[in-house]
């Protein structure tokens, strides 16, 4: 699903580029370099979201465990 997103997204794009003044070899190197940020971004999204899960394990639920046994009233 992910992929038809972005195929559709970058199709608009690769259809402006084909219809603008450059020349066929510019407009394949555009198209390239535009594939390859597309790339970037999709790793830097995945980096960043197993990041996020990862100090949600090893930071955020020890430190709320932490704050949770600390604030309990005496009973």
């Amino acid at each position: 699903m992910r992929n038809y997103v972005r195929e559709t997204e970058l199709k608009s794009i690769f259809d402006r580029l084909d219809h603008s003044d450059m020349s066929e070899r510019e407009k394949r190197l555009a198209k390239a370099y535009l594939l390859q940020a597309d790339q970037i971004v999709e790793l830097i999204l995945w980096v960043t979201t197993g990041l996020k899960r990862l100090t949600e394990l090893v930071i955020v639920k020890p430190v709320r465990r932490g704050i949770a046994l600390v604030s309990k009233p005496a009973n």
